[in-house]
């Protein structure tokens, strides 16, 4: 495609390229044809520039082999990042795992309980929420008040909606109308077996190596605060 945008160039365009002829020799001051000296060698004619067509060729090649070293290269770190992860012994979540465990917490789950989670995942640092009728009521970070705005994402059912976004996310790239793309995230995870909650969590992005997680270090289910002369 590259070599055909070069040669079919517009009439009349020479694309800067050095003409032939004598009309493309070096002329003199007074604009006549130069010849050489009698009976001496003809002088060297000066190097003509690179033309912007030979600049915009090597241009375009020096992209095509960047093109396929960087793809050469990404395939063998892909596989490194994955080599690592599964040598750490973190369990590898498919996404009947997550779909199990979100049906799991939507029939057993607690509507009120407290959570302690340890994040590195937007936030960093200790998380303590507490939820009352299956709604956030109150979140700190490292003992620090936060924002409401935040508070839901911290949830049970919060972190089981992140986690259902990237696996999402990886079923649109093998469903891709112009063909099926390797996933780019790899998703880690452990849930309870019994209620569902998502006790790790671990996304890496496998074109950058980049990663986030969280655990869940402590869950203390709750009675339901009875109202003020209630039975």
């Amino acid at each position: 495609m590259f070599k055909n945008r070069l040669e079919n160039l517009p009439n009349g365009d020479d694309g800067g390229l050095p003409q032939k002829g004598p009309e493309a020799r070096p002329q003199n001051g007074s604009g006549s044809v130069s010849h050489p000296p009698a009976g001496g060698a003809a002088e060297p004619a000066p190097k003509a520039p690179a033309s912007p067509a030979l600049r915009r060729k090597i241009s375009l090649r020096a992209v095509v082999w960047g093109l396929v070293l960087g793809a050469i290269v990404g395939l063998p770190g892909t596989i490194l990042v994955l080599a690592i992860l599964q040598a750490k012994g973190l369990p590898q979540m498919k996404p009947a795992d997550f779909r199990a465990a979100q049906r799991r917490w939507s029939e057993h789950g607690p509507a009120d309980y407290d959570l302690d989670i340890e994040a590195g995942m937007g936030l960093n640092g200790r998380i303590h929420v507490e939820v009352r009728g299956g709604a956030a009521g109150s979140m700190t970070i490292d003992g620090k008040p936060t924002r409401p705005h935040l508070w839901d994402y911290w949830t049970a059912g919060g972190m089981l909606g992140i986690i259902g976004e990237d696996v999402k996310r990886n079923e649109d790239a093998a469903t891709k109308p112009g063909g099926p793309e390797p996933p780019p995230l790899f998703l880690q995870a452990e849930f309870d077996p019994e209620n569902g909650l998502p006790k790790f969590y671990r996304r890496t992005e496998l074109a950058s190596g980049e990663s986030g997680q969280w655990r869940i270090v402590g869950f203390h289910p709750r009675e339901p605060e009875r109202k003020a002369g209630g039975p």
